[in-house]
């Protein structure tokens, strides 16, 4: 199955936890994606049936926890990358799914907003 990623995404992987109950977050990288606004039933790291807000496939392995924003850093506000939970749009990485493609060439992932 070939997935064609023509949007731009921001992705912020989870660094550590910053004692306070919250979390930090490294450098953002912008990654091709393919962005579909839609529901569909996940299972959450907790093993629940949940609905997702968006689905995303990614050209690379994510994790949960992590950040994703429809757009590219250019076209982020002076600051935004540095606090993205200002940023209008970002969202959480709920659940992730990855499996090899049929002749094993390239891995196929999936994530869960």
């Amino acid at each position: 199955m070939r997935i064609q990623r023509n949007q731009t995404a921001v992705y912020w992987a989870p660094a550590a936890a910053d004692g306070f109950g919250g979390r930090t977050y490294g450098t953002p990288s912008e990654i091709a994606v393919r962005w579909e606004n839609r529901q569909e039933v996940y299972i959450d790291k907790e093993a629940r049936e949940a609905r997702s807000l968006a689905v995303v496939y990614p050209d690379r392995a994510l994790v949960t926890e992590g950040l994703l924003y429809l757009g590219t850093l250019l076209s982020l506000n002076s600051g935004e990358e540095a606090d993205p939970f200002s940023i209008d749009g970002i969202q959480e990485i709920k659940s992730v799914q990855s499996s090899p493609a049929v002749k094993g060439a390239e891995a196929f992932y999936k994530v869960w907003l």
